[in-house]
């Protein structure tokens, strides 16, 4: 599971995107947005703990990023630079927020974890529900439960074959609890990323699915985006998954815009 580096370079823009991407996915997951992110930046995506390309285990990977971003900086004399999170990555960007140097000109988060407090993610990532998570997922329960959900009409057969697929083996099981712990470990203080962001005048572009069950777009945190200054809400006809065409059409045209 681990390269030789700690993430991918791509993107033929003069501009520079530290990219955390989501899970299952890695490094190059930004790749798909042709039209918006990678004619104006040149991408850094880094591979995260668990997942192909990236290391396997998280206790230093933090300190060791953080290193890479300064060093990144320094070699390549950069004045201002971006962030951009997926789901779990969305919660890294904005855990590493207050440690970051003051230089940050956009934030680009897509179904954010971290902006609000996720009761089932928090209770699945420590302590007893972790444990509890973890003999769960190593039985047969998940896939009756899929089957179940699917008869309900709560999901469809292809919601079914994508969460499955994730499961199917030992290894990719052992990932998903080992990512979920990492992200418990990961404290987000929303209020006072946003102040953060505040000060830096920092442009943030918050991207929601509409159909996205497990971060959806609600009143809740709508009124906490609004405590933000320089915001950008979009929200598309999309479930979890945004790595679609019509998003990178209209990040592209409000770049432009």
């Amino acid at each position: 599971m681990n390269s030789e580096s700690p993430f991918s370079e791509y993107g033929s823009g003069t501009q520079l995107l530290f990219a955390f991407h989501g899970y299952g996915m890695n490094g190059d997951q930004f790749i798909t947005f042709t039209k918006s992110l990678i004619p104006n930046y040149k991408i850094i995506g880094f591979h995260l703990p668990y997942h192909r390309n990236g290391p396997e285990n998280h206790q230093d990977w933090i300190a060791i990023t953080l290193t890479t971003i300064y060093q990144i900086i320094t070699d390549r004399k950069v004045q201002n630079y971006s962030l951009a999170g997926y789901s779990i990555g969305a919660r890294i960007c904005l855990h590493l927020l207050p440690q970051l140097p003051q230089k940050i000109d956009k934030l680009f988060l897509f179904a954010p974890y971290g902006l609000e407090k996720h009761i089932g993610l928090k209770f699945i990532s420590k302590g007893f529900g972790h444990h509890f998570f973890k003999a769960v997922l190593n039985s047969r329960i998940p896939e009756l439960l899929m089957n179940f959900t699917r008869f309900l009409g709560f999901i469809d057969s292809e919601h079914e074959a994508i969460i499955l697929r994730e499961l199917d083996t030992a290894e990719k099981r052992k990932n998903l609890c080992y990512s979920l712990l990492m992200s418990g470990e990961l404290p987000v203080n929303s209020f006072e990323s946003i102040k953060r962001l505040n000060e830096l005048n920092t442009k943030t572009i918050i991207v929601y699915g509409r159909n996205d069950v497990l971060f959806p777009f609600k009143n809740r945190n709508q009124k906490l985006l609004n405590l933000i200054k320089h915001r950008q809400v979009i929200e598309v006809k999309e479930s979890h998954w945004l790595m679609t065409e019509r998003l990178d059409l209209l990040l592209a045209t409000n770049q432009n815009d």
